[in-house]
């Protein structure tokens, strides 16, 4: 795992799911010979995503007698700075790490090879990272 040289966490939108695995256009995108990779598709993730809201919001019911305050932050997104040789199976193991740690259940890894900038002289600068979005 001695490829991840950086993370940002902040809370997550369900939009970006979708921006995630491409199934959203993207003006980020400039690259589009650079395939993305994607553990699990923007609808396969919200299905999960929804069967374990349901799951933790029936125990929270159960277990205080009050519903979830709509203010409840559920959605984490995790943005990894990456090398050009980091794989999808590292990256699990990184959720893994934030699961075991923190109880966050990874919902969707996706890395984005097609994003970067076209300097002055022509010359292609990939921006390397993965999304890593997380039920908290």
């Amino acid at each position: 795992m001695g490829n991840i040289a950086s993370v940002h966490l902040e809370q997550g939108h369900l939009g970006e799911l979708f921006h995630n695995d491409r199934s959203k256009p993207t003006k980020n995108s400039i690259f589009k010979e650079n395939k993305i990779i994607v553990d699990r598709s923007a609808t396969e993730a919200l299905d999960l995503y929804n069967k374990l809201l349901k799951e933790r919001t029936d125990k929270y019911v159960k277990r205080t007698g009050r519903k979830l305050q709509k203010k409840t932050q559920t959605l984490l997104s995790l943005v990894v700075n990456i090398k050009d040789t980091t794989t999808l199976s590292d990256l699990e193991k990184l959720a893994n790490k934030f699961e075991e740690k923190f109880g966050a259940t990874p919902l969707q890894i996706a890395i984005h090879r097609d994003e970067g900038w076209i300097d002055e002289s022509g010359q292609k600068h990939i921006n390397h990272h993965a999304h890593i979005m997380l039920m908290g």
